[in-house]
């Protein structure tokens, strides 16, 4: 599955070079198949005297060849420590995968929060130089457990890139990916107010938000 590879390294000649349109925009995509998965990351490294894009990554899954999932995940910059939303349950798990594109190996600690603010779950890995991992929660190095209804937090000795998904698997036995943030917990956290710009209920439509407190300090207000 998407997530439950690990890859030592990604070939630094594994190049596509791209030129960009003023306020223009490119897509390239790979070619899926059959075949084996295989996991990596991918850097996107802006030419001498241009400025670096804005991109994102479209994941998309296929069972028999029908589309059943897809999910938009933004490039994101380096983060030292970090928090996302964790959920275990059922047909639910949330999946966590991080690059480590220094040329030494990384220290990951961190931990779980439960709903009701108690810590557990301590545990530390290494993620090699220039490597990547990608696992669900449930798995080694984090082993969650089978329930988790609350937060996970990392902190990298040195700065690394990460994104969450939520993989959920529906009545039809398909898996489905959603994107979760992650909270930068060197960000210093400001009193404004935010807006979701979509909200559907009704026809089969329903709208789960979920908030995650970055800070150590019990956040309330009203939504």
């Amino acid at each position: 599955g998407l997530l439950d590879a690990f890859i030592a390294k990604v070939s630094d000649t594994n190049t596509i070079s791209y030129s960009v349109a003023t306020r223009g925009g490119v897509s390239t995509a790979s070619q899926g198949g059959s075949g084996a998965a295989t996991v990596g990351y991918a850097r996107i490294q802006p030419g001498t005297g241009s400025t670096t894009p804005t991109g994102l990554a479209i994941f998309g899954f296929r069972q028999g060849n029908v589309l059943v999932s897809e999910a938009a995940v933004p490039a994101s910059g380096l983060v030292s420590s970090g928090r996302i939303y964790a959920e275990v349950a059922g047909t639910v798990n949330t999946g966590l995968a991080i690059a480590n594109p220094n040329s030494q190996a990384v220290t990951l600690t961190f931990y779980f929060t439960d709903a009701n603010g108690q810590n557990f779950g301590n545990g530390t890995t290494t993620i090699g130089a220039n490597s990547q991992i990608g696992k669900f929660l449930t798995e080694a190095p984090f082993n969650s457990g089978s329930s988790v209804d609350g937060t996970f937090t990392f902190t990298a000795s040195a700065p690394v890139s990460v994104i969450a998904l939520r993989g959920l698997t529906n009545e039809r036995g398909e898996f489905l990916i959603t994107t979760l943030p992650v909270s930068d917990l060197s960000v210093v956290a400001t009193v404004e107010t935010v807006v979701f710009p979509h909200f559907a209920d009704g026809g089969g439509w329903t709208t789960q938000i979920v908030m995650v407190n970055p800070t150590d300090e019990v956040l309330s207000g009203s939504i």
